[in-house]
């Protein structure tokens, strides 16, 4: 039989230091990356090599002045979009009137030929004066054909711009 020694147990407050060769692994690495654009205003101690972080750390604190100034930016872009838009609808409110009255126009100088047509036939009124009733009728029908024109051009803007603002607003959201 050996014989059995018994210690007293005592309180230690120092840590107990092991030597050992080996290499230290990180349990978890992890890469971070920002959503937004912006140079580092902050970086936290943990952010350290061999430190351990917990849920919900503040690591990194992104100037916002870039951030910012493209958010002003784009609700800028969307405020011009809105007045181009509101400013074509005023282009396409006048053309529509133009174009009523280019008709109206069209329809007097119609009326004005017919007219001529059978004076000229009694000479009474002359062929260049029926000529130029005609002209005016041309004339007339040519200013209907060009506000319709310029109406549809003016139309396929605004769906551009809409587009834009859509854009725009998009890009906003996105920031």
């Amino acid at each position: 039989m050996l014989p059995v020694r018994t210690v007293p147990v005592n309180d230690v407050t120092e840590g107990l230091t092991i030597v050992s060769d080996g290499v230290v692994v990180p349990l978890r690495e992890v890469t971070l990356a920002a959503e937004v654009p912006g140079r580092v205003a902050a970086k936290a101690e943990v952010c350290n090599e061999g430190q351990v972080v917990e849920k919900g750390t503040e690591l990194l604190r992104i100037d916002s002045r870039d951030y910012e100034l493209d958010v002003e930016r784009l609700e800028r872009e969307l405020k011009q979009a809105d007045l181009a838009i509101e400013e074509l609808d005023a282009e396409v409110e006048q053309t529509a009137e133009m174009l009523a009255l280019a008709r109206r126009q069209v329809e007097l100088a119609q009326r004005e030929v017919a007219r001529l047509e059978g004076l000229k036939a009694g000479r009474i009124v002359t062929a260049s004066e029926h000529d130029r009733s005609i002209r005016e009728e041309l004339t007339a029908a040519n200013m209907v054909t060009t506000l319709g024109g310029q109406r549809r051009v003016l139309e396929k803007r605004r769906d551009k711009l809409i587009e834009a603002k859509s854009l725009a607003a998009t890009m906003l959201e996105k920031a």
